[in-house]
């Protein structure tokens, strides 16, 4: 009788204990989740949307071929800036930028809290093989993002890029003109802020690091 006793008491704090984790666990991601929503806090470079926009889905490829859709910005911070790898000018100095934003950050303790993302909108010419060869020449933890030229419309109509293709006087040759401001996109996967030109990895690093240490409180 003793022994049945003991092993219900087992149980019973047993349940106590994982209801208690579980408690725990539940309240902790509604702090996360509940600090991620509240709004950006004032940026001395950058300019935060008055409410962070959430994104209709689009399906993309990264440099590894493998699914680029909205659940790949959920998780951690995300910079991207869009552009393609034949610019000559705008898009390696960006990436240059980023690249110095990304280590700052690092040197702070944010290595694995910013993901940094480049979007081609030059699709036809940008192959993942293509991206990826890119990337390595900033930072080869950088997402390169490439697919078909509709979905790529898809996300940057949502987000206010625009690009144009432009023939060039050569048969078969065109130039592309593209918005040059870098977007910031929150945890939840939410346009939440851009930084425009001109970039310098000081300015956008201190506001970064303004925002990451926000929301740890």
């Amino acid at each position: 009788m003793q022994n049945t006793n003991r092993l219900a008491q087992y149980f019973v704090s047993l349940i106590i204990l994982v209801g208690a984790l579980a408690l725990g666990i539940g309240l902790s991601l509604w702090l996360t989740a509940d600090r991620a929503s509240a709004p950006l806090p004032e940026l001395r470079y950058g300019t935060a949307l008055p409410e962070a926009q959430p994104l209709d889905d689009f399906t993309l490829v990264d440099h590894h071929g493998q699914a680029f859709d909205r659940s790949r910005l959920t998780g951690q911070w995300t910079l991207a800036f869009f552009g393609f790898t034949n610019c000559p000018d705008v898009c390696p100095t960006t990436l240059a930028v980023l690249d110095d934003v990304k280590q700052r950050l690092a040197q702070q303790g944010y290595e694995d809290q910013l993901q940094v993302a480049f979007v081609s909108v030059d699709p036809a010419r940008d192959t993942p093989a293509q991206v990826a060869a890119y990337m390595n020449h900033f930072n080869p933890e950088f997402v390169g993002v490439t697919g078909e030229l509709e979905q790529i419309r898809r996300l940057t109509r949502q987000v206010g890029i625009v690009f144009v293709h432009e023939q060039g006087k050569v048969e078969g040759a065109y130039d592309v003109h593209h918005s040059a401001a870098v977007l910031l996109f929150d945890p939840q996967g939410r346009w939440s802020a851009l930084f425009s030109s001109p970039h310098y990895g000081e300015d956008m690093s201190q506001d970064m690091l303004t925002i990451l240490q926000h929301y740890e409180g």
